[in-house]
């Protein structure tokens, strides 16, 4: 556990139409001292060093702020300009970038991935079915990450990545291949019957960026997504991100918090992603506001509301799985709430959305998921869907 007094650092930007506090709330300052006083004994108990948070409603962000340590051992805290690994939260940007090529007319959503790539991606057991955007989208491509875990430490590497995207997703998923194996790369459902989560399906997606517009994600999400909206902080790389800023990732061992070193992995359109909450919150007013973002088209409104569309499908233990495109559907409270989670060692991060998308909620921890850091985050959403801004109040 952390041996020193949590402290905090807020930036407060509490607007117009955010100053009726229901029941015992009397003042938005009131709100905030009670949530930040019940904040602090949250962290302590699951043993947090360090949280940002922000609450975004249409075109503005109403709340953002830092809580606790980026660096234990040098007192650094963290503030809304603190950069933290946002885990498959990466995965939204991601979305983004695909979904601005599938609006400039690069493909449809049922075509055969294959067909822009170089090589052929097909699963063993069907090798008739095509494997489409929409199926990687949603999750549902049946291409999986069994043999990525037996050998996560072959890919996982200090610093950046060292292994290509390309080479990468070539031995894992062609027949012959160094990580390529028919049950351990695929699924034997076929293409678009089941959901099951596949950060290797992502990272293909994320190499696809690179055969539609010519530039690599990284590059291509730069001049497309962040140069436009001003996001400084975000990378995907360390080498483009600014170290002074970015949280130090923490563990548990043995009941105590352990300091880890930043790390890469080959599937790193899928989860590696480093960006602040502040430019986060800028972010993610394309879904808050209908795709515009301070008056800069990012996406088409119709896109916005396809990706957030929750659609009803079954896992191959046949339970029910609420997937958009790219977004997550989770229960909660017998209604469906859109968001989508982040989790790697190091790091926890989630954002949800209100009934109506119009208010969201981004919270990021620089420690890996427990059960304890997961009920702390979804306290904090939950504080804050309730926190009455607006119009659109609803879970």
């Amino acid at each position: 556990m952390i041996n020193k007094a949590v402290q905090f650092s807020t930036i407060l930007a509490l607007t117009a139409g955010c100053s009726a506090i229901a029941d015992t709330r009397t003042s938005d300052v009131e709100w905030v001292a009670s949530f930040e006083a019940e904040l602090s004994a949250r962290m302590s108990t699951a043993g947090v060093p360090g949280l940002a948070v922000a609450l975004v409603e249409r075109d503005r962000t109403v709340f953002q702020g830092g809580y606790g340590f980026a660096d234990i051992d040098t007192d650094r805290r963290v503030s809304a300009r603190t950069v933290f690994h946002i885990a498959s939260i990466s995965k939204i940007v991601l979305g983004t970038a695909l979904m601005m090529l599938h609006e400039d007319g690069r493909f449809k959503l049922d075509d055969s991935i294959s067909e822009f790539l170089g090589f052929p991606v097909r699963n063993p057991y069907f090798p008739g079915s095509a494997i489409t955007f929409r199926q990687i989208f949603t999750h549902t491509s049946s291409i999986s990450d069994d043999n990525y875990g037996e050998t996560d430490e072959t890919f996982f590497t200090p610093g950046d990545p060292e292994l290509p995207l390309r080479e990468f997703l070539a031995e894992y998923l062609q027949p012959g291949g160094e990580w390529y194996t028919p049950s351990g790369s695929f699924y034997s459902h076929e293409p678009g019957s089941e959901w099951s989560y596949s950060n290797v399906g992502m990272a293909l997606a994320g190499y696809v960026v690179q055969e539609l517009s010519g530039d690599p994600l990284n590059i291509f999400t730069q001049f497309r997504i962040f140069g436009p909206l001003n996001i400084e902080s975000a990378g995907w790389m360390l080498k483009d991100v600014d170290r002074t800023r970015l949280a130090t990732p923490y563990d548990f061992e043995n009941g105590e918090l352990k300091s880890l070193g930043h790390v890469g992995y080959p599937d790193w359109p899928a989860g590696l992603l480093r960006i602040s909450i502040e430019d986060l919150a800028s972010f993610l007013k394309i879904y808050t506001d209908g795709g515009l973002v301070s008056g800069e088209r990012i996406l088409q409104e119709g896109t916005v509301e396809e990706m957030l569309n929750s659609r009803l499908y079954k896992t191959n233990e046949g339970e029910e799985q609420h997937q958009g495109l790219f977004w997550i559907g989770y229960p909660e409270k017998g209604k469906i709430r859109m968001g989508h989670g982040g989790s790697d060692p190091g790091a926890s991060a989630m954002i949800a959305f209100s009934e109506g998308h119009t208010k969201a909620v981004i919270v990021v921890s620089n420690v890996s998921r427990t059960e304890a850091v997961t009920d702390l985050q979804d306290w904090v959403v939950d504080e804050f869907l309730d926190f009455p801004c607006g119009s659109d109040n609803a879970n």
